[in-house]
């Protein structure tokens, strides 16, 4: 479960990094802080939704079986 999960991590961070330094660089009023912040939680976003899928299929895969 927890394999998988660790490359969900830095998969949300260039996601999420990408959109945010994108909008650094194109929006006058986007702060730094916003997108550091927005850069945090879309790690910490992508960990908790691929931990809840992995557990999720390990439910259907175990219903499946029986």
């Amino acid at each position: 479960l927890l394999d998988s999960a660790k490359y969900a991590i830095p998969f949300g961070f260039v996601i999420y990094a990408t959109y945010d330094l994108t909008n650094l660089a194109t929006f006058k009023d986007y702060t730094v802080s916003t997108a550091v912040i927005d850069i945090i939680w879309g790690s910490i976003l992508a960990f908790i939704v691929t931990v809840l899928t992995k557990y999720t299929m390990r439910l259907f895969r175990k219903r499946g079986s029986q």
